[in-house]
């Protein structure tokens, strides 16, 4: 009797993981901000129940446990026109939960940084492919200066100045608040 309730509850618990994998593994809309000489996109990649090998107290298959962390893309790329700009020329960030944290806190007016290495670490390799940004509130405070650069191997690409205005942040904080659950997958 008690092996049939713990049965039971076992196949409920799996349906709903199975329910939250198909739920996490659509993809949310991007977010674009296209401003005069660059824009910025934010794209989510949902965190993913990750599979493991092994079997549960009842000898059944266990099909997932965990989370593949997610991750949430900042993207820019420059203008090449009137309403026209390069995605080829595009610079990519990953960030991370706890990078998503401090850009919320420029979205609230403070300045950050952010750095990445590809090769951290690895002395051969290492400051050989760079990528920055930065965050900073304009002097008047009315706005939010992005400028995002990478160096790969003395290649400098900058990408200019993107303005956010306050209202685009206040949107921004919403939808950055939201993504940490869903690149952990705890939605």
């Amino acid at each position: 009797m008690e092996n049939n309730d713990l049965a039971s509850r076992l196949d409920k618990l799996e349906e709903k993981v199975k329910q939250i994998a198909n739920a996490t593994s659509k993809k949310p809309a991007d977010h674009i901000i296209y401003k005069g000489k660059a824009a910025l996109q934010f794209s989510l990649k949902a965190g993913q129940p990750k599979p493991i090998p092994g079997r549960d107290s009842l000898g059944r298959p266990r099909e997932y446990v965990g989370t593949d962390k997610g991750v949430l893309f900042v993207v820019a790329a420059p203008a090449d026109g009137e309403k026209s700009y390069n995605w080829k020329k595009k610079v990519t960030i990953g960030l991370n939960e706890h990078e998503i944290s401090k850009l919320i806190l420029a979205m609230k007016g403070h300045k950050q940084s952010f750095f990445h290495d590809r090769h951290m670490g690895n002395s051969d390799k290492q400051g050989k492919e760079v990528k920055r940004m930065d965050i900073s509130p304009s002097p008047d405070e009315k706005a939010l200066f992005v400028k995002i650069r990478e160096n790969n191997n003395g290649n400098e690409n900058v990408i200019p100045v993107v303005p956010i205005s306050k209202e685009e942040a206040i949107g921004l904080i919403a939808l950055l608040e939201g993504a940490i659950p869903k690149i952990l997958g705890w939605d």
